[in-house]
């Protein structure tokens, strides 16, 4: 079978004891599967897949504040490098 495994999936229940499945993405997102509770026709689809943002939480397990802007990603090695050939140059 050519299948590319993307997550492990839970089952989980939600506040009103709705069963769905959920499981992580990779380090930004999670998965959720939740049945379609408003089908009406045999040709609506049985579930919707959804892919959302993990909420971030601190070392201490609590939630922290969402922040939309993120600080960028710098490659220390690339910066070292980067000046070591602007050292060379002079």
């Amino acid at each position: 079978m050519d299948a590319l495994k993307l997550a492990g999936l839970w089952k989980t229940r939600d506040r009103n004891g709705n069963v769905f499945l959920s499981g992580r993405l990779n380090t930004m997102n999670k998965i959720l599967i939740l049945p379609n509770t408003g089908k009406q026709k045999d040709e609506d689809p049985d579930y919707f897949f959804y892919i959302a943002p993990l909420k971030s939480r601190r070392s201490d397990g609590s939630r922290k504040k969402e922040d939309n802007a993120r600080e960028p990603h710098r490659n220390v090695a690339q910066d070292s490098n980067q000046k070591n050939s602007e050292s060379d140059r002079s």
